[in-house]
């Protein structure tokens, strides 16, 4: 902090210092490892996130983004599983809601509240407040950019959806989740022969996720391979 005032004048000419969030630096670095664990969208690494994310609460309980992954974490959850979802759902607007109650600004929050909204049947209106209030609080967050696609996919946006997505893996080519879910719009929207690179591509960053094998296969099934 100290450094960043000192380079403030030079750096910024004078403008405002952007606001950052204090966090508790005894589970900052399970948060982190949690966040990257989700990104390789692999069920294991999954259930090992939630098990860092809960050690986490336990020892920091008011961390609010702890809590924000530990929602994300649920929400990807359900989205693998067959069966009855609703109590994973039920989890992650609990630690969704947690997190907003613990800093009303997190945008990502509001999010996975408007996803959840919609899988819960509980109105798009609903969902559309949501995902305005994320955008509101978090307009060049790529993870708020990346969830309201969702939103967008429950309105037939396609075009729109594709546009934002190539655009985030543009922007961030590194990231496996932004990989995956490009990945996935394009077979979702039969575009398979770009489908194939896009796909390729992810797998080399995600190489144990379920889906990208699935979504792959229909791909190469699709352009006759």
């Amino acid at each position: 902090g100290a450094v960043v005032l000192k380079l403030q004048g030079t750096l910024l000419g004078g403008s405002a210092v952007p606001a950052s969030r204090p966090v508790d630096p005894r589970v900052y670095p399970e948060i982190l490892r949690a966040q990257a664990l989700l990104n390789t969208t692999s069920k294991d690494a999954r259930a090992e996130a939630i098990k860092l994310l809960k050690a986490a609460i336990a020892i920091s309980p008011d961390e609010p983004r702890a809590w924000l992954i530990l929602a994300r974490a649920y929400l990807n959850e359900a989205g693998t599983m067959s069966g009855d979802r609703e109590p994973i759902y039920a989890l992650s607007r609990q630690a969704a809601e947690k997190a907003v109650a613990l800093d009303p600004n997190l945008g990502v929050a509001y999010t996975y509240l408007g996803r959840l909204d919609v899988l819960q049947e509980r109105g798009l209106q609903a969902a559309a407040d949501h995902y305005s209030r994320a955008l509101a609080l978090e307009p060049d967050n790529p993870a708020v950019l990346s969830n309201a696609t969702v939103m967008l996919g429950t309105l037939g946006r396609t075009e729109d959806i594709l546009t934002i997505r190539r655009w985030l893996v543009e922007h961030d080519p590194a990231n496996p989740i932004m990989q995956t879910n490009y990945c996935k719009v394009l077979v979702f929207s039969g575009r398979y022969r770009d489908a194939v690179p896009a796909c390729e591509v992810a797998l080399t960053l995600s190489p144990d996720s379920e889906l990208l094998h699935s979504y792959l296969s229909d791909a190469y099934l699709n352009t006759g391979r």
